[in-house]
Protein backbone atom coordinates (compact mmCIF):
# COMPACT_ATOMS: atom_id res chain seq x y z
CA UNK A 1 0.00 0.00 0.00
CA UNK A 2 1.26 3.45 -0.94
CA UNK A 3 0.39 6.40 1.28
CA UNK A 4 0.72 9.49 -0.92
CA UNK A 5 0.78 13.02 0.47
CA UNK A 6 0.07 15.88 -1.90
CA UNK A 7 -2.23 13.60 -3.88
CA UNK A 8 -3.84 16.57 -5.69
CA UNK A 9 -0.52 18.03 -6.78
CA UNK A 10 0.75 17.98 -10.35
CA UNK A 11 2.90 14.92 -9.65
CA UNK A 12 0.45 13.34 -7.21
CA UNK A 13 -2.45 13.26 -9.64
CA UNK A 14 -0.43 11.55 -12.35
CA UNK A 15 1.12 9.14 -9.84
CA UNK A 16 -2.36 8.05 -8.77
CA UNK A 17 -3.46 7.65 -12.40
CA UNK A 18 -0.52 5.31 -12.97
CA UNK A 19 -1.27 3.45 -9.73
CA UNK A 20 -4.81 2.85 -10.99
CA UNK A 21 -3.55 1.64 -14.38
CA UNK A 22 -1.15 -0.79 -12.71
CA UNK A 23 -3.57 -1.78 -9.93
CA UNK A 24 -1.26 -0.51 -7.21
CA UNK A 25 -3.09 0.05 -3.92
CA UNK A 26 -2.84 3.60 -2.62
CA UNK A 27 -4.34 6.10 -0.22
CA UNK A 28 -3.91 9.82 -0.89
CA UNK A 29 -4.09 12.82 1.43
CA UNK A 30 -4.25 16.47 0.47
CA UNK A 31 -5.87 19.64 1.77
CA UNK A 32 -7.61 20.03 -1.61
CA UNK A 33 -8.98 16.52 -2.11
CA UNK A 34 -12.34 14.94 -1.24
CA UNK A 35 -13.03 12.28 1.36
CA UNK A 36 -13.41 8.98 -0.51
CA UNK A 37 -12.46 5.33 -0.08
CA UNK A 38 -8.93 6.13 -1.30
CA UNK A 39 -8.44 9.72 -0.16
CA UNK A 40 -8.75 12.05 2.82
CA UNK A 41 -8.91 15.83 2.96
CA UNK A 42 -6.37 16.60 5.66
CA UNK A 43 -3.40 18.86 6.33
CA UNK A 44 -0.07 17.11 6.91
CA UNK A 45 0.28 19.27 10.05
CA UNK A 46 -2.88 17.69 11.52
CA UNK A 47 -2.22 15.70 14.70
CA UNK A 48 -4.80 13.11 13.57
CA UNK A 49 -2.79 12.26 10.45
CA UNK A 50 -1.53 9.04 12.01
CA UNK A 51 -4.87 7.25 11.93
CA UNK A 52 -5.03 7.45 8.13
CA UNK A 53 -1.58 5.90 7.54
CA UNK A 54 -1.88 2.14 6.94
CA UNK A 55 0.43 -0.08 8.98
CA UNK A 56 3.56 -1.24 7.11
CA UNK A 57 2.81 1.01 4.14
CA UNK A 58 5.24 2.94 1.97
CA UNK A 59 4.99 6.71 2.22
CA UNK A 60 5.55 8.87 -0.85
CA UNK A 61 5.77 12.39 0.54
CA UNK A 62 5.01 14.95 -2.16
CA UNK A 63 3.07 17.54 -0.13
CA UNK A 64 4.82 20.92 0.12
CA UNK A 65 4.72 24.52 -0.93
CA UNK A 66 6.86 23.85 -3.96
CA UNK A 67 7.00 27.13 -5.86
CA UNK A 68 9.79 29.40 -4.70
CA UNK A 69 7.74 32.54 -5.27
CA UNK A 70 5.02 31.18 -2.96
CA UNK A 71 7.64 30.40 -0.30
CA UNK A 72 9.05 33.90 -0.54
CA UNK A 73 5.58 35.43 -0.40
CA UNK A 74 4.76 33.63 2.85
CA UNK A 75 7.97 32.27 4.41
CA UNK A 76 6.33 31.35 7.73
CA UNK A 77 3.75 29.19 5.98
CA UNK A 78 6.44 27.64 3.76
CA UNK A 79 8.54 26.56 6.72
CA UNK A 80 5.49 25.47 8.74
CA UNK A 81 4.20 23.14 6.02
CA UNK A 82 7.49 22.00 4.47
CA UNK A 83 9.30 21.42 7.76
CA UNK A 84 6.81 21.15 10.62
CA UNK A 85 4.25 19.35 8.45
CA UNK A 86 6.89 16.89 7.27
CA UNK A 87 8.12 16.27 10.82
CA UNK A 88 4.53 15.63 11.90
CA UNK A 89 4.22 13.09 9.08
CA UNK A 90 7.53 11.44 9.98
CA UNK A 91 6.59 10.97 13.63
CA UNK A 92 3.15 9.63 12.67
CA UNK A 93 4.73 7.27 10.14
CA UNK A 94 7.18 5.98 12.75
CA UNK A 95 4.28 4.89 14.94
CA UNK A 96 2.70 3.03 12.01
CA UNK A 97 5.91 1.11 11.22
CA UNK A 98 6.13 2.23 7.59
CA UNK A 99 8.33 0.07 5.35
CA UNK A 100 9.82 2.86 3.25
CA UNK A 101 9.78 6.64 3.55
CA UNK A 102 10.21 8.29 0.15
CA UNK A 103 10.87 12.01 0.36
CA UNK A 104 10.44 14.28 -2.66
CA UNK A 105 13.38 16.66 -2.62
CA UNK A 106 14.67 18.77 -5.49
CA UNK A 107 17.72 19.55 -7.59
CA UNK A 108 17.36 23.07 -6.17
CA UNK A 109 19.33 21.85 -3.14
CA UNK A 110 22.48 22.05 -5.30
CA UNK A 111 22.12 25.80 -5.71
CA UNK A 112 22.36 27.63 -9.02
CA UNK A 113 24.84 28.12 -11.84
CA UNK A 114 27.00 25.06 -11.16
CA UNK A 115 28.09 23.74 -14.55
CA UNK A 116 30.24 20.92 -13.13
CA UNK A 117 28.54 17.51 -12.96
CA UNK A 118 26.67 17.23 -9.66
CA UNK A 119 26.02 13.85 -8.07
CA UNK A 120 24.35 12.80 -4.83
CA UNK A 121 27.57 13.46 -2.87
CA UNK A 122 28.03 17.02 -4.13
CA UNK A 123 27.89 19.88 -1.63
CA UNK A 124 24.44 21.33 -0.99
CA UNK A 125 23.92 25.08 -0.97
CA UNK A 126 21.98 26.45 1.99
CA UNK A 127 22.33 30.13 1.18
CA UNK A 128 19.90 32.62 2.67
CA UNK A 129 20.10 34.62 -0.54
CA UNK A 130 19.12 31.70 -2.76
CA UNK A 131 15.95 29.64 -2.33
CA UNK A 132 13.74 29.32 0.76
CA UNK A 133 12.14 26.28 -0.86
CA UNK A 134 15.56 24.65 -1.30
CA UNK A 135 16.44 25.41 2.32
CA UNK A 136 13.31 23.62 3.54
CA UNK A 137 14.24 20.53 1.49
CA UNK A 138 17.82 20.53 2.78
CA UNK A 139 16.67 20.74 6.40
CA UNK A 140 14.45 17.66 6.03
CA UNK A 141 17.16 15.80 4.12
CA UNK A 142 19.58 16.51 6.97
CA UNK A 143 17.04 15.34 9.56
CA UNK A 144 16.40 12.07 7.73
CA UNK A 145 20.13 11.51 7.30
CA UNK A 146 20.94 12.20 10.94
CA UNK A 147 18.01 10.43 12.57
CA UNK A 148 17.82 7.36 10.28
CA UNK A 149 14.34 7.11 11.77
CA UNK A 150 13.19 4.50 9.25
CA UNK A 151 14.85 1.30 8.10
CA UNK A 152 14.36 2.31 4.47
CA UNK A 153 14.64 5.97 3.42
CA UNK A 154 14.80 7.15 -0.17
CA UNK A 155 15.42 10.82 -0.88
CA UNK A 156 14.58 11.67 -4.49
CA UNK A 157 15.96 14.93 -5.86
CA UNK A 158 13.57 15.80 -8.66
CA UNK A 159 14.84 17.58 -11.75
CA UNK A 160 12.88 20.23 -13.68
CA UNK A 161 9.76 18.44 -14.85
CA UNK A 162 8.00 18.93 -18.17
CA UNK A 163 4.83 17.33 -19.51
CA UNK A 164 2.25 19.62 -17.89
CA UNK A 165 -1.08 20.05 -19.65
CA UNK A 166 -2.31 22.98 -17.57
CA UNK A 167 -0.48 26.29 -17.82
CA UNK A 168 0.21 26.46 -14.08
CA UNK A 169 2.30 23.28 -14.43
CA UNK A 170 4.35 24.39 -17.43
CA UNK A 171 8.12 24.32 -17.29
CA UNK A 172 10.38 26.41 -19.52
CA UNK A 173 9.82 23.71 -22.16
CA UNK A 174 6.08 24.32 -22.54
CA UNK A 175 6.32 28.07 -21.96
CA UNK A 176 8.91 28.57 -24.70
CA UNK A 177 7.06 26.28 -27.10
CA UNK A 178 3.84 28.27 -26.70
CA UNK A 179 5.63 31.59 -27.25
CA UNK A 180 7.29 30.24 -30.40
CA UNK A 181 3.88 29.06 -31.60
CA UNK A 182 2.13 32.40 -31.05
CA UNK A 183 4.79 35.10 -31.40
CA UNK A 184 7.56 36.26 -33.73
CA UNK A 185 10.02 37.09 -30.95
CA UNK A 186 10.97 35.74 -27.54
CA UNK A 187 12.72 37.25 -24.52
CA UNK A 188 14.76 34.86 -22.36
CA UNK A 189 17.37 35.32 -19.65
CA UNK A 190 20.37 33.73 -21.35
CA UNK A 191 20.55 31.44 -24.36
CA UNK A 192 22.94 29.11 -22.56
CA UNK A 193 20.87 28.69 -19.39
CA UNK A 194 20.40 24.93 -19.19
CA UNK A 195 18.80 22.06 -17.28
CA UNK A 196 18.48 18.31 -17.64
CA UNK A 197 14.70 18.37 -17.99
CA UNK A 198 12.77 15.23 -17.01
CA UNK A 199 9.44 14.06 -18.42
CA UNK A 200 6.67 13.64 -15.82
CA UNK A 201 5.98 9.95 -16.50
CA UNK A 202 9.70 9.13 -16.41
CA UNK A 203 9.94 10.83 -13.02
CA UNK A 204 6.99 8.82 -11.71
CA UNK A 205 8.57 5.63 -12.97
CA UNK A 206 11.62 6.51 -10.86
CA UNK A 207 9.43 7.12 -7.81
CA UNK A 208 7.74 3.72 -8.16
CA UNK A 209 11.06 1.94 -8.69
CA UNK A 210 12.33 3.43 -5.42
CA UNK A 211 9.50 1.75 -3.49
CA UNK A 212 11.55 -1.46 -3.33
CA UNK A 213 14.87 0.26 -2.64
CA UNK A 214 16.36 -0.81 0.69
CA UNK A 215 18.40 1.16 3.22
CA UNK A 216 19.23 4.87 3.14
CA UNK A 217 19.57 6.25 -0.39
CA UNK A 218 19.65 9.52 -2.27
CA UNK A 219 18.82 9.51 -5.98
CA UNK A 220 18.81 12.28 -8.57
CA UNK A 221 15.86 11.91 -10.92
CA UNK A 222 16.77 14.16 -13.82
CA UNK A 223 17.14 13.94 -17.57
CA UNK A 224 20.27 12.56 -19.20
CA UNK A 225 20.98 15.49 -21.52
CA UNK A 226 21.59 19.18 -20.79
CA UNK A 227 19.22 21.33 -22.84
CA UNK A 228 19.75 25.08 -23.21
CA UNK A 229 16.94 27.58 -23.60
CA UNK A 230 18.27 28.32 -27.07
CA UNK A 231 17.96 24.62 -27.94
CA UNK A 232 14.34 24.55 -26.74
CA UNK A 233 13.60 27.49 -29.02
CA UNK A 234 15.31 25.76 -31.96
CA UNK A 235 13.47 22.47 -31.42
CA UNK A 236 10.17 24.35 -31.11
CA UNK A 237 10.90 26.23 -34.33
CA UNK A 238 11.59 22.98 -36.14
CA UNK A 239 8.42 21.32 -34.85
CA UNK A 240 6.26 24.35 -35.66
CA UNK A 241 7.97 25.14 -39.00
CA UNK A 242 8.73 28.76 -38.19
CA UNK A 243 11.54 31.09 -37.09
CA UNK A 244 11.47 33.74 -34.39
CA UNK A 245 13.90 36.32 -33.08
CA UNK A 246 15.59 35.62 -29.72
CA UNK A 247 16.39 38.46 -27.31
CA UNK A 248 18.32 38.00 -24.07
CA UNK A 249 17.88 39.92 -20.81
CA UNK A 250 21.05 38.64 -19.12
CA UNK A 251 23.24 36.95 -21.74
CA UNK A 252 26.26 36.86 -19.41
CA UNK A 253 24.39 35.49 -16.41
CA UNK A 254 23.25 31.98 -17.33
CA UNK A 255 21.68 29.64 -14.81
CA UNK A 256 23.18 26.17 -15.19
CA UNK A 257 22.61 22.97 -13.24
CA UNK A 258 24.28 19.80 -14.50
CA UNK A 259 22.78 16.90 -12.55
CA UNK A 260 24.04 13.32 -12.78
CA UNK A 261 21.18 10.80 -12.75
CA UNK A 262 23.31 7.72 -13.41
CA UNK A 263 23.04 6.36 -9.85
CA UNK A 264 19.27 5.89 -10.16
CA UNK A 265 19.74 4.26 -13.54
CA UNK A 266 22.31 1.84 -12.15
CA UNK A 267 20.75 1.05 -8.77
CA UNK A 268 17.04 1.22 -9.61
CA UNK A 269 17.13 0.12 -13.24
CA UNK A 270 15.57 3.48 -14.13
CA UNK A 271 15.43 4.57 -17.76
CA UNK A 272 14.53 7.74 -19.63
CA UNK A 273 11.63 6.95 -21.94
CA UNK A 274 10.80 10.35 -23.44
CA UNK A 275 13.16 12.65 -25.33
CA UNK A 276 12.36 16.34 -25.19
CA UNK A 277 12.46 16.51 -28.99
CA UNK A 278 9.89 13.73 -29.21
CA UNK A 279 7.64 15.42 -26.67
CA UNK A 280 7.58 18.71 -28.57
CA UNK A 281 6.93 16.89 -31.85
CA UNK A 282 3.89 15.24 -30.22
CA UNK A 283 2.75 18.60 -28.84
CA UNK A 284 3.10 20.23 -32.26
CA UNK A 285 1.05 17.51 -33.94
CA UNK A 286 -1.72 17.94 -31.37
CA UNK A 287 -1.80 21.66 -32.17
CA UNK A 288 -2.22 20.89 -35.88
CA UNK A 289 -5.48 19.01 -35.25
Amino acid sequence: MLFITGSESYIGKRLIEICKINRIKYFGVDINTKNTKNSKKIDIRDKNLKKYIPNNSTIIHLAAISKDKDCNKNPNLCMDININGTLNLIHAAKKKLVKNFIFASSEWVYGDNRSNLLNENSKLIIDENFSLYAQSKIIIEKFLNTSKIFKNINILRFGIIYGGIKKENWSAVESIFEIVKKENRILIGSKITSRKFIYLDDLINGILLSVKSKGYNIFNLSGNKSITLKKIVEISEKCLHKKIKIYEKNPNKPSIRNIDGSKAMKNLGWKIGMRLEEYLEIRAKKNEK
